[in-house]
Parts: structure tokens; sequence; C-alpha cells
């Protein structure tokens, strides 16, 4: 950090005066990549944060010194939680489980319940990736304009209620966390056995 100093004082911040006048403003940003662009990179831009926001205390009077952000230990805390919880929010819309590594993001060191906690939300995207990412991209496509009907697949709701019970539990196994259903599989089952029957009296 010590070695982009002057590039973080020269890329400045946004700051506007009481009559909305502004004195400042942010000419750069800074950009950090890893393979996800998701846990690694809001550790480091973590870092950057917090040397930023320990200038922007400084220069605007509300510091008596230089004094980093880490060394009011009121405001580290609160700093700490706001960008774990961004990690979390933003993992979560991207890759459907918390972040990687917030374990170190909320203490500033690594524990043995966050390396844990980042096993389970391996396993947990894996599986979610590998089998129920198709509705989630779909749900990407529409909102960005880019999703085609396709006209010649009838609607899952037009079939019978066995299958769109079926739809249905996929799409909260892959819409919540899977941990968290277990105790309600044994209603689901009874439930999908009731359906069927119920399916073949009707339709024989």
């Amino acid at each position: 950090m010590d070695q982009l100093e002057l590039e973080i004082r020269e890329q400045g911040y946004c700051h506007l005066d009481h009559q909305n006048h502004e004195k400042l403003f942010q000419k750069s940003v800074f950009r950090t990549n890893c393979m996800d662009c998701l846990d690694r990179t809001n550790v480091v831009q973590t870092v950057f944060a917090r040397r930023t926001l320990s200038n922007i205390l400084f220069e605007l009077g509300i510091t008596g010194s230089l004094t980093a952000v880490e060394n009011i230990p009121e405001l580290e805390e609160n700093f700490r939680h706001s960008w774990a919880n961004n990690a979390d929010t933003m993992a979560n819309q991207y890759a459907g489980s918390g972040a990687m590594k917030t374990d170190f993001t909320r203490t500033g060191k690594r524990s043995t319940t966050g390396i844990l906690a980042d096993g389970y939300n391996a396993l947990l995207r894996y599986g979610k990736n590998n089998f129920f990412d198709g509705w989630r991209q779909d749900g990407f496509d529409l909102f960005l304009g880019n999703y085609e009907v396709n006209t010649h697949s009838s609607s899952p709701f037009d079939r019978p209620f066995t299958i769109r019970f079926i739809l249905v539990g996929v799409y909260l196994i892959s819409n919540s966390q899977i941990l968290l259903l277990i105790p309600q599989l044994p209603f689901f089952t009874l439930l999908s056995l009731l359906m069927a029957m119920a399916t073949a009296m009707w339709d024989p």
C-alpha cells in the first residue's frame, strides 16, 4: 500500500461543500481482479478503501493527525463489518452463497471457523453452479433483454401436477440454503406421493 500511496492521493475523491459546490472530484478507480472477481477482489478493495478513508478523514479535519482507520477501534469494527456484508451480498447475487474469506475481512486474520465456512460455501456453489445456474442465467438474460422465449416448448405449468411440484421443489432448493430444507424433506416426499396418487386416480 505504501508503494501506491501517490496513486491513491492523485486519484482523489468526490467532495461537495455545504452549498453543493464541487471542491474535489475523483479522477480514477482501482481495478482489481481475481479468478471470479468476487471474494479476493473484495478483500483487496477493502484495503484500498481503508487507506482512502483514512486520507479523507485527515483532509477533512475529522482526525487531528493522519490516523489510520485501524487505530480507531469502533470505526474499524464498523468498517470491517460493512465491507464483509457487502461481500456477502455480492456473492449471494453472483454465486448463490455467502462470500469466502469474510473471517479475514471481519477480524483481520484467518480462523478455523472461516476455513470451514469457505469449504461449505465452495460445495454449495459447486452444486448450484453445476445443476441450477441455468435458471439464474435466464433471469440475468431476461433483465438484460437477451432472453429468447422458446415458442416450440410448452409451459411447465401446463404439465401434470407431479412435474409442476418437482419443478417448484427444484426452484426452492436452487434459491435457498440446502441444509435449511432438510427438515422439510419428509413433508415434500409425502406430498409428492399424494400428488402422484391423485394424478393417477384423476387420469387413469
